[in-house]
């Protein structure tokens, strides 16, 4: 299961989708069969994974795709942070999102935004590896 930390714009259609289906796995995990999964169950993650929900449906809409599978909610008492609070990707985490997008998308750029200036680079060293025999899939680019 994956929650990507890129803004959702910077994904192609693929990804919108798979991220809006992994969603909805996760919340049936935690609120339907009460599960523990890498710390989602934490109560005070409900809203933020709701937030998210609403976000990926907010990009769907944006590109035309439909939806009809909201989720429910979450009651406050289930809710430590105020609703404004939201759980941001560190630096790292938004390097290892792009350069795992730039890999699977074999150094193009894919997403509905325009391009970050973010992914210059990373398609630049992509590039490089690929022509060079060296990619690794387990290696992240230094900064």
């Amino acid at each position: 299961m994956r929650i990507w930390t890129v803004p959702f714009g910077e994904l192609d259609d693929q990804r919108v989708l798979g991220q809006h289906v992994e969603i909805h796995m996760l919340w049936s995990t935690i609120t339907k069969f009460h599960r523990k999964f890498m710390g989602w169950e934490d109560p005070h993650y409900r809203l933020h994974l709701w937030e998210v929900h609403k976000r990926i449906v907010e990009e769907m809409t944006i590109r035309g795709m439909k939806h009809h599978t909201p989720i429910e909610f979450p009651s406050y008492e289930y809710c430590l942070f105020p609703p404004q609070t939201r759980v941001l990707p560190t630096l790292e985490s938004l390097l290892k999102d792009r350069w795992d997008l730039v890999e699977r998308w074999r150094g193009e750029y894919r997403g509905r935004i325009e391009m970050p200036p973010e992914y210059f680079s990373l398609i630049g060293i992509y590039r490089k590896e690929f022509q060079n025999g060296e990619l690794s899939r387990s290696r992240l680019p230094s900064r």
